[in-house]
């Protein structure tokens, strides 16, 4: 496939009142066609919505991932599929055998980036040391 798996830090940057002028540049920069979100980007943005007790940031957070993250990511939300869940237990059971244990999150980004092809973008380089996949920090 090729292209970039982004974590949810990146997608989250938009968001923020002062975002990272480096990030802006790098997606600025990267063609839409080869972004790509994961299932698990979704769940982690759902799941960060429903903490707030701040009803309007919530109100205005999940309007964000209604009409701007998924019609603009639309086609290029991989799913889990065979492939992705079967590489996703491996390194699961690998971190856990070498005393280890990854988060699910990271280990199933991780999973779709190496079974997709892709480098993973990310601000939490240290979260994916050890996976075999190529990271891109945008904010470096």
């Amino acid at each position: 496939m090729g292209g970039y798996l982004l974590d949810t830090c990146v997608i989250s940057e938009a968001t923020r009142p002062h975002a990272s002028a480096k990030v802006s540049a790098w997606i600025r920069a990267t063609l839409p066609e080869r972004m790509f979100l994961s299932v698990a980007n979704l769940a982690e943005i759902e799941q960060g919505i429903a903490t707030l007790d701040d009803v309007g940031k919530a109100k205005k957070l999940k309007a964000w991932l209604r009409d701007e993250v998924l019609p603009n990511f639309d086609a290029r939300i991989i799913n889990v599929d065979p492939s992705v869940a079967t590489r996703w237990g491996r390194l699961l059971g690998e971190g856990r055998r070498s005393g280890q244990p990854r988060p699910l999150m990271d280990a199933l980004l991780a999973a779709t980036a190496i079974e997709h092809g892709l480098s993973l973008v990310t601000r939490n380089v240290k979260d994916f040391a050890g996976f075999d996949i190529k990271i891109v920090n945008p904010w470096i």
